[in-house]
C-alpha cells in the first residue's frame, strides 16, 4: 500500500435511482474541505464533522482529530470518481475508514451500502469487504495481503494496473529505502493516535461487556481468528480461557497478548 488507500462506496442496486441520488448529493460538497478549489463526491465533514479551529496540515492536534473522528487524516480531493450511478470511487490517507462507512449507514438506514477498501493496522495490510444497512453490519470479509483471496480482491480494486496494489515500478534502491522509513514513520504515528483513542473510548466505556471485538480495534490477524471462530463480542472472549484462545486456528500468544491487554484496558481479564 502506499500513502494512500483505495476505496469503493456502493449503495445496493436494489435501490431507488431518485434515492441513490439524494444519497450521493447529501455526501458531495463544492469543495469547502479539503481544498476550495475542488468539488467533492464524497465529504467526510459532512458525515462526522471535525471542528477547523486547529486546522493545518503541520498541525498535530488536526490531524489527529480527524484520526479521530474518521480514521484516517483525510479524504483526498485527487483520485475521486464516479464508477455508475451506484458506485463512487475515492481515496483516504493510509487506510480505508469502515467504521465511518458504518455511521454513514446509521445516518441513511433506508439504503444497503456496500464498501470495499484497503486497511492497514499495525504494519498488516488487508482488504476489507463490508456491508452495511441502518448501522448493522450485515458483512465483514478482512484478507491479509499474502493469502489468494486479498490477490483477489486487490486486483478488483486496481483493474487497470499490471501490477496490484499502488506501488506500479521497481524503485531505486535509495528512493525505496526512503520511502520504506517515512512508511514505518506514518506506521508509528497511525498506531500511536490508534491507541490513544481507545484508551479514551476505554476510560469511558461504562458497559465493556456489551461491546463487540470491532470496537477492540484489534490487529487484523487476531481479528480474523476470533472472527472465523465465531467469537463476536468481549463477553464471550473474556469467558475464555487462555488455553481455550489459544486452540483457536491461528491464535498465536502475540495474539493473546495484544486481546488481554486490550481487555485490561477495559478493566477486564481472561481466566
Amino acid at each position: 500500500m502506499a500513502d494512500w488507500a483505495k476505496n469503493i462506496l456502493r449503495v445496493d442496486n436494489e435501490a431507488d435511482k431518485s434515492l441513490v441520488s439524494a444519497f450521493f448529493a447529501s455526501i458531495a460538497s463544492k469543495g469547502e474541505f479539503p481544498d476550495a478549489e475542488h468539488d467533492l463526491l464524497i465529504d467526510f465533514q459532512k458525515i462526522v464533522p471535525v471542528a477547523q479551529d486547529a486546522r493545518g496540515d503541520e498541525d498535530a492536534s488536526w490531524r489527529e482529530a480527524r484520526w479521530r473522528a474518521w480514521g484516517t487524516k483525510a479524504c483526498y480531493y485527487f483520485g475521486q470518481r464516479r464508477l455508475d450511478d451506484y458506485a463512487i470511487e475515492f481515496l483516504t490517507a493510509w487506510t480505508g475508514v469502515p467504521a465511518l462507512m458504518q455511521e454513514l449507514s446509521r445516518q441513511n438506514p433506508e439504503i444497503k451500502l456496500h464498501y470495499t477498501c484497503e486497511l492497514e493496522t499495525g504494519g498488516c495490510y488487508s482488504i476489507g469487504i463490508f456491508t452495511f444497512q441502518g448501522g448493522e453490519v450485515l458483512a465483514d470479509e478482512r484478507y491479509e495481503q499474502g493469502t489468494e483471496s486479498y490477490e483477489k480482491h486487490i486486483k478488483e480494486l486496481y483493474p487497470d494496473e499490471p501490477k496490484t496494489g499502488a506501488v506500479h515500478t521497481v524503485e531505486d534502491p535509495a528512493l525505496a529505502a526512503e520511502r520504506k522509513r517515512r512508511l514505518e514513520e506514518r506506521r508509528k504515528t497511525y498506531i500511536a493516535v490508534q491507541d490513544s483513542a481507545f484508551d479514551e473510548f476505554a476510560r469511558n466505556c461504562a458497559n465493556p461487556l456489551e461491546l463487540t471485538i470491532e470496537e477492540l480495534n484489534l490487529s487484523v490477524r487476531s481479528y480474523n481468528c476470533l472472527k472465523r471462530a465465531r467469537i463476536h463480542t468481549v463477553a464471550a472472549v473474556a469467558a475464555l480461557t487462555h488455553d481455550e484462545l489459544k486452540q483457536v486456528r491461528n491464535f498465536s500468544e502475540k495474539c493473546y497478548l495484544e486481546v488481554a491487554d486490550k481487555l485490561s484496558k477495559l478493566g477486564l481479564h481472561l481466566k
